[in-house]
């Protein structure tokens, strides 16, 4: 926190009006055909822009040189063209014939958003896939800085609980189970175009300097690969500015019912270092969460403290006309010194755990992009190196554990994991050509560490270790993928996409205690990845299409005394991959000259020998494969804008899961539907704003959400059921072009229900213990802008 402070300091103290000048870019464009003018354009800009299907027939634009605004040197380069564009925010902009529109249809282009997620720019509401992108000016104006905050505001999403950067997204009530296991978690995370997950949880990012998050609906195995079977959460952070020096400097406190007061610090500074060539841009930040749990066992209060500290430092540089460089170093630690549950029949907000279970999460991304014009068309090369370590504890003094202890005695079950995830992926898009295309080649290699040790007094000197078990897997995957959209007529469109790829995984593990183990295997697959996406669009406002997707996880190998104690049914040693299809039919429109805007889907989706982390008898995880399921269901967003000032954002979700044939080895007893995925989701924003001086505004939002109720494990056991609150947020705000000042309230009601989350796995499936929602919270915080 004091580096974050010292910092701020140092930015107010050399922040001064003055030092913010216009945006002016030095450009040299060539004359050239059109389409290959706007890669050139697009790429000195840094910018994403929409070209119309059907490409520019041989036009020619003319030369653009020298310093000006984005918008001035596209004016200059459409002149003459029969074409205009319209801005839809800082850095997307679309080119659209230059025949006057209609108000309705001015409307509905100033309400667009440009995906980036779909592997080249498109406009949202013409992406043949359900897709929500929060911007984030949003993000900054109603405070989200963590990935459940998402979930207000975009259909069907979930999440665990177990804590944060441990828990898993969930789409469309494609759960798996509740707890991170060696399973690929099926939604892929990425930061950028780089992958930052693999078989980890979400990292939790903080979003701050944040350009949008997106999150991609149904299996995306096409575009990105073994994994991301649920969709794709895509995090895209803001690029240094080249031209003007700025940043912003925000401080909070946050007052927990319960507990105490914590706080937050964020920094951001962005310095050109070569006018208009080269620039960097840093983000540090510091949020510490007061606890609110007490273990009168151990005579300790507010144990769950936790804190977040991370940042990032990017840089971009030009080289050339043609090119752009960008390179970005990002890291976060978060640090819990308790686990968040609870006891069913302890009084509230107490627990009972004979010791402390902290843990740890320990995240750092390097990435280096490439971004050029060749050939007539767009070239993007991405190489990028993660590391994700986590480090968990848990009480294991009341299981029946076969490894000849007391049950009078404090045990821990001591988890490590250590992810190291390379990847580099080269794509070209022919973005002007009147049959757009793109293709692309990936390679990855990952190598993932994991350790478990059971130890009975881990904190005297007569520690004892009755039980550990070691991981380690090297996976490589090579993929080729591609996308072409063809015009059928001038308002139908076939988009066709696939992805060949071949992975191979080398396995080492073994176990000494209870049952020695001492196994290598290895596991190869290959296989094809298709999307087919059918699109018709009658008017500028409504636009209707329906898509087939597949996607897939590959399998592996379980070991230790998962895989030996129980030889008649699963844990077998090896488990198989799963596969999933997906058929979606949806619609966007716009009515009321723009002011209601509505996404709505209806879908179904077939996933085949379902992989899922379980435990044993004993309390050891393992990996299995339960059997088939199905689930259907419709979602819907709306935006209403009732004026410039008024916004209303809901949501709303439907999803029926059923597991429809049972893997008779499977060793736990099934229910009907998936653990985690409650058929009903719900929620909703409304956001004001209004002058009350000449240069100040007041800002007032709230934010519901309803998660149904659902099941924490394949069971139907009432003990295990979870869900069926509310959460309600609010907040109110002053701010001028320099500084905000706001206060907030979350978990207005108060509720404390219980979550989705095991709180303990090795408390045998989550009977006795309940994880419930964080307590009521204020918080206030100051920014300055400059």
């Amino acid at each position: 926190m004091q580096v974050c402070i010292a910092l701020g300091l140092i930015l107010y103290g050399i922040a001064s009006p003055s030092q913010a000048g216009a945006e002016e870019i030095r450009f040299s464009v060539k004359p050239k055909p059109l389409g290959a003018a706007l890669v050139d354009f697009a790429v000195q800009a840094d910018v994403s822009i929409a070209t119309p299907n059907g490409g520019f027939k041989g036009l020619i634009a003319g030369a653009v040189q020298g310093e000006m605004s984005r918008q001035d040197a596209l004016r200059r380069l459409l002149t003459g063209t029969g074409f205009t564009f319209e801005q839809i925010d800082a850095v997307s902009f679309r080119v659209v014939p230059a025949s006057v529109p209609s108000p309705l249809e001015t409307a509905s282009r100033r309400s667009d958003v440009i995906v980036t997620g779909a592997r080249r720019p498109r406009v949202l509401d013409r992406v043949a896939m359900a897709v929500t992108t929060t911007r984030g000016d949003y993000l900054d104006k109603t405070g989200v800085r963590q990935t459940a905050d998402i979930a207000f505001d975009a259909a069907g999403i979930t999440l665990t609980n177990l804590g944060s950067g441990r828990n898993k997204i969930i789409i469309r009530g494609l759960s798996d189970g509740a707890f991170s296991g060696r399973t690929q978690a099926t939604v892929g995370n990425y930061f950028g175009d780089s992958r930052i997950t693999y078989g980890a949880p979400d990292p939790d990012l903080e979003l701050v300097d944040i350009a949008s998050v997106e999150v991609l609906r149904g299996p995306q195995g096409a575009l990105y690969g073994a994994g991301p079977i649920g969709g794709v959460f895509q995090i895209v952070p803001r690029s240094p500015d080249l031209k003007t020096f700025g940043g912003s400097l925000s401080a909070g406190v946050r007052a927990v019912k319960g507990g105490g007061v914590g706080n937050s610090v964020e920094a951001v500074l962005n310095v050109p270092l070569v006018d208009g060539r080269a620039g960097l841009r840093a983000v540090l930040y510091d949020r510490r969460t007061v606890g609110w749990l007490d273990n009168p066992r151990l005579g300790a209060n507010d144990t769950n403290e936790s804190e977040t500290i991370g940042g990032r430092l990017s840089g971009l540089v030009r080289v050339g006309d043609t090119w752009t460089v960008s390179a970005s170093i990002v890291g976060q630690n978060i640090a819990s010194g308790d686990a968040d549950y609870l006891d069913v029949n302890a009084a509230q907000e107490q627990r009972s755990a004979r010791l402390l279970e902290p843990y740890e999460m320990n995240f750092h991304l390097a990435s280096l992009a490439a971004r050029g014009a060749a050939m007539g068309g767009e070239v993007t090369s991405v190489t990028s190196y993660t590391s994700h370590k986590l480090a968990e504890r848990f009480d294991a003094s009341a299981g029946s554990l076969p490894f000849g202890f007391s049950r009078t005695r404090p045990i821990t079950y001591d988890s490590a994991a250590d992810v190291e995830l390379f990847g580099q992926e080269l794509r070209y898009a022919a973005v002007s050509s009147a049959i757009p295309w793109f293709i692309g080649a990936f390679f990855s290699e990952s190598l993932k560490r994991s350790d478990v040790r059971i130890t009975a007094d881990p904190d005297i000197g007569s520690a004892q270790l009755g039980y550990h078990a070691f991981r380690r897997t090297w996976q490589g995957e090579f993929a080729l993928f591609g996308d072409v959209t063809f015009n059928l007529t001038d308002l139908t469109q076939l988009s066709l996409a696939g992805r060949y790829s071949w992975s191979d995984m080398n396995t080492r593990l073994g176990a000494s205690g209870g049952a020695p183990d001492d196994f290598s295997g290895r596991y190869s697959e290959s296989g094809f990845s298709p999307r087919v996406e059918l699109s018709y669009a009658p008017s500028p406002r409504r636009f209707y299409y329906v898509s087939a997707a597949q996607g897939f996880r590959s399998g592996g190998f379980n070991g230790g005394s998962a895989a030996l104690i129980q030889r008649a049914a699963q844990p077998d040693r090896q488990y198989g991959g799963d596969k999933l299809w997906s058929y979606e039919v949806g619609t966007k429109q716009e009515r009321f000259s723009g002011r209601l805007i509505t996404r709505a889907s209806v879908f179904y989706q077939d996933w085949r020998n379902v992989q899922s982390d379980q435990l044993i008898s004993a309390g050891l995880p393992f990996t299995g494969n339960v059997g088939d399921a199905s689930s259907y269901g419709l979602e819907i967003e709306n935006v209403v804008r009732f004026s410039q000032s008024l916004e209303l954002r809901g949501h709303a979700s439907y999803t029926q899961t059923e597991v429809t044939s049972v893997n008779p080895s499977f060793p736990s007893s099934l229910h009907s539907g998936l653990p985690g995925a409650p058929r009903v989701l719900a929620g909703g924003s409304i956001s004001y704003e209004r002058p009350i001086a000449t240069n100040a505004k007041f800002m007032a939002s709230s934010r519901a959400r309803y998660i149904g109720r659902s099941n924490i494990a394949y069971s139907r056991q009432r003990e295990l059921r979870v869900g069926g609150y509310f959460d309600l947020d609010a907040r109110v705000g002053v701010s001028t072009s320099r500084w905000m000042l706001s206060v907030a309230v979350s978990n207005i009601l108060g509720s404390n229900e219980r979550t989705f989350s095991y709180g303990n796995p090795v408390r045998f499936g989550g009977f006795g213990i309940s994880v419930p929602q964080a307590p009521q919270t204020i918080s206030a915080s100051l920014g300055y802008n400059f």
